[in-house]
């Protein structure tokens, strides 16, 4: 297991210069570092198959460029509000195959350019109102194989404008 919570115990000072970061497959528990310092270049971070069980929000705060965020296949137990507050320029957001149960009121808050949020395999059982509020350019929000009893007009607040499809068939 690994847990990086100090600069000093990852290179991370060249990420200034990074276009994708890469730490998939690593068994990283805990993400509580700042990455970079408004880096322009950096428009990856890759997370799959580690052992997170919540979403790195500090890793996440200075990433205003980065365009694709995959957290697919952690443990993340929550999205809670204003999780991804400061990536502004996101279009893509991976966290299917997690054990998410509770998506908290404005958890996708700040994801403007977001066109697709892709949630499958979830066990997911409470989408508090206005969950989705902010993913003003949504296209496509994909909720297949989740365990969600519920979802209606209160959840999706906010999504109106651009939401072309939500997938929760098989």
């Amino acid at each position: 297991e690994m847990c990086i919570r100090d600069r000093n115990e990852l290179a991370f000072d060249k990420v200034d210069s990074m276009v994708m970061l890469e730490l998939s497959y690593n068994k990283i528990v805990d993400l509580n570092v700042s990455l970079t310092t408004n880096s322009s270049s950096l428009k990856y971070l890759l997370l799959l198959e580690n052992e997170l069980n919540a979403v790195p929000t500090k890793a996440l705060d200075n990433l205003y460029w980065c365009t694709r965020v995959d957290l697919r296949t952690n443990k993340i137990k929550r999205v809670e509000a204003f999780s991804f507050r400061n990536l502004k320029m996101l279009q893509y957001l991976l966290m299917g195959k997690n054990h998410i149960e509770v998506i908290e009121t404005d958890a996708f808050y700040g994801l403007s350019n977001l066109l697709l949020l892709d949630i499958k395999v979830n066990p997911i059982r409470v989408v508090e109102s206005c969950a989705f509020r902010g993913l003003t350019n949504v296209i496509d929000i994909v909720l297949k194989n989740v365990n969600l009893n519920e979802l209606n007009s209160s959840n999706l607040c906010g999504t109106e404008t651009q939401l072309q499809y939500i997938e929760v068939c098989e």
